[in-house]
């Protein structure tokens, strides 16, 4: 009888052991666990920041654009509204890149343009400045699905 239910007994010990043999297999033979997927661009504190300590330059810059697609002609507003585009364009192309490098040419795009309105305006040319402000603001046009690809992950 003892030899019966001894022989049981290792009996149920061994299906409990095969049983919980997953959990204790060495480490080494485990699967890895899944890979976390990266979280998108637009949830990094780093690009929200970024892009945070940028608000106030890409306020000014609308302000100043909206006052110089208004003027008519060579005057003081219109040297004074030139240098304060000028003066935000430079502070932007001078800012500092992102922390997620596929954003700033998206981000930028149009800027380089506004600096050569504002350049063209300072010398006179409102031709050249109405040209310039109009290629700007397509390019942002046209970046702005791209920021928010990238911003999802898609970059």
């Amino acid at each position: 009888m003892i030899k019966r239910v001894w022989l049981t007994a290792s009996i149920v010990t061994v299906a409990i052991l095969v049983a919980l043999g997953g959990i204790w297999m060495p480490s080494d033979a485990q699967s890895p666990p899944a890979p976390t997927p990266p979280a998108s661009p637009g949830t990094d504190h780093r690009v929200q920041k970024w892009f945070k300590d940028r608000e106030a330059l890409q306020i000014e810059l609308n302000n100043a654009l909206f006052v110089v697609q208004q003027l008519t002609g060579p005057s003081r507003d219109a040297t004074s509204a030139c240098t304060r585009l000028d003066r935000v364009t430079q502070r932007l192309l001078q800012n500092p890149r992102s922390p997620h490098p596929p954003l700033d040419a998206p981000v930028d795009a149009g800027i380089t343009q506004f600096s050569q309105a504002a350049q063209a305006c300072l010398r006179g040319d409102f031709p050249t400045m109405r040209q310039r402000n109009n290629d700007g603001v397509t390019q942002r046009a046209n970046a702005q699905d791209a920021i928010d690809e990238i911003l999802d992950g898609g970059q």
